[in-house]
């Protein structure tokens, strides 16, 4: 996941759009973990000096052009949303009859997703309140907040649409 800063450049961002997403990305990686994926001490090795090379590659990216680092994440992004994707479509019997873990069924069940809803880039159809009755139906949340996320870089890169994100987050400010 991206360092906070290398969502949206400071002067645009609202200001809880990086944490929230980081928020986001904090339960997929606890829903991944609750199906075994930190098992093995390598995979956990693995993971955690990727996302550090990672998050100097976006330093020095950001550092050079914003635009580039915005660029280079919704690149990455997009190719999680195709993964998923591809996955959800090969293996959608045998998803469908497990259950979703704990974290899954907490984090998309919540009755208060506003955490959820507010780091929507796009939420002209209104909230979205996804299903979470199996393992099918986590990955396609997942795969549906990646897209979330492509939206999100993509807007990083436009300082017209970051004003106008700005401008609907301060009117629906919660109190």
């Amino acid at each position: 996941s991206q360092p906070c800063f290398a969502h949206c450049d400071a002067s645009t961002q609202p200001p809880m759009l990086g944490a929230l997403q980081e928020w986001n990305e904090l339960h997929h990686l606890q829903i991944m973990e609750a199906l075994g994926g930190d098992r093995l001490w390598f995979d956990r090795f693995l993971a955690y000096h990727s996302a550090i090379a990672y998050y100097w590659v976006l330093v020095g990216l950001y550092i050079c052009s914003p635009k580039l680092a915005y660029n280079f994440s919704e690149l990455l992004e997009a190719h999680a949303v195709d993964t998923y994707g591809e996955f959800v479509s090969s293996n959608e019997e045998l998803l469908k009859s497990l259950e979703p873990p704990l974290v899954a069924a907490q984090y998309y069940r919540s009755p208060d997703l506003y955490m959820f809803d507010e780091f929507q880039t796009d939420i002209s159809s209104g909230k979205r309140n996804p299903k979470c009755d199996n393992l099918y139906d986590v990955f396609v949340n997942i795969r549906d907040d990646e897209a979330e996320h492509v939206k999100t870089m993509n807007a990083c890169q436009d300082s017209e649409i970051m004003d106008e994100i700005v401008e609907r987050r301060e009117k629906t400010r919660r109190v």
